[in-house]
């Protein structure tokens, strides 16, 4: 059986060990996943003008050969949908009406991989939407963090201000709301009120981590 990053590198896709080296990552990550019927969703599918990049949705499919493999870009990407057990929609990841709609259609994901422009809106928008929307036991994946540095893409390099706008600082700060929900104290001195952390879906975040230029959201 092939690994995940084998199969990438047939695509020549980026997230093999090639290029970013997700895979390595990926094949612990998705293992428990891989004989399952699940559904699986990538967020961009490449560069229109690099089409190789796009190949990543066709070894998603042949990984998780019992899932079922939906894609989203803003770009027709509907040639893929001749390949086999694949599905994409044309739409915006800042989209929060479009994104609600597939995952109806779709009856929520299993796993979610967000490779889409990397800018914060639009990581953001995507994560708040689906994130609540994703099947218990689910698994967030947002690609390319490194981009959260660069000012092109709604970043800062500034890493000691919290006040920042950004897509790390976001997480970091969901990292505060996860860990202060703790059942079993409640009347203790000085135990802040969960009332600060206002997303209610972060009490269904069961852990949030990160890698080289990856955050990885695990749902209860």
């Amino acid at each position: 059986m092939k690994t995940l990053d084998e199969i990438m590198l047939s695509y020549k896709t980026d997230k093999s060990s090639e290029f970013h080296d997700y895979c390595s990552t990926y094949d612990k990550l998705f293992s428990s996943y891989r004989d399952k019927s699940i559904t699986f969703l990538e967020i961009g599918l490449g560069n229109i003008n690099e089409p190789n990049q796009g190949e990543s949705i066709l070894g998603f499919r042949d990984y998780f050969d019992k899932g079922w493999i939906v894609g989203i870009d803003v770009d027709d990407k509907s040639y893929f949908d001749q390949e086999g057990r694949i599905q994409t929609y044309q739409g915006s990841s800042d989209n929060s009406a479009f994104l609600k709609s597939v995952s109806l259609v779709e009856g929520g994901f299993d796993i979610i991989v967000d490779d889409g422009p990397h800018w914060r809106r639009h990581i953001l928008v995507a994560f708040t939407t689906l994130f609540p929307l994703m099947k218990s036991g689910g698994t967030y994946v947002i690609e390319d963090t490194h981009c959260s540095y660069w000012q092109g893409w709604q970043g800062s390099p500034t890493t000691n201000d919290m006040d920042l706008d950004t897509t790390m600082n976001y997480f970091f700060w969901l990292c505060h709301c996860v860990n202060m929900q703790d059942p079993n104290v409640k009347n203790w001195p000085d135990v802040p009120s969960l009332a600060l952390c206002t997303p209610t879906y972060s009490k269904d975040i069961e852990s949030i981590t990160f890698h080289r230029s990856l955050i990885i959201i695990k749902k209860k």
